[in-house]
């Protein structure tokens, strides 16, 4: 829902897997539009696809025994105008 509202003023929020489960890091990018341009081909938020391959089968494993899976993930705003979260704009 909120990414709808901040999608009407051009603000777009975007997240990716770094690690998965017991994997390595499998997601570094030092370049946040590469994350960008790929970030919408996934359907898991991964820009990797043989770790995005092995990321689906483990999600898929873990419905089937009702369990849950650990990650992190990586979370970048564009287009965020200056000054929004800023303290003085709550006073």
């Amino acid at each position: 829902m909120s990414k709808v509202f901040l999608k009407a003023f051009g603000i777009q929020i975007i997240n990716h897997i770094i690690q998965f489960a017991d994997e390595g890091v499998i997601d570094i990018f030092e370049d946040p539009q590469q994350i960008r341009r790929t970030f919408e081909e996934s359907p898991v938020g991964c820009t990797d696809k043989k770790a995005e391959t092995e990321v689906i089968q483990k999600i898929d494993q873990a419905k089937t025994m009702g369990d849950s899976l650990r990650g992190i993930f990586e979370i970048i705003v564009f287009e965020t105008p200056i000054g929004l979260g800023s303290y003085d704009s709550f006073i």
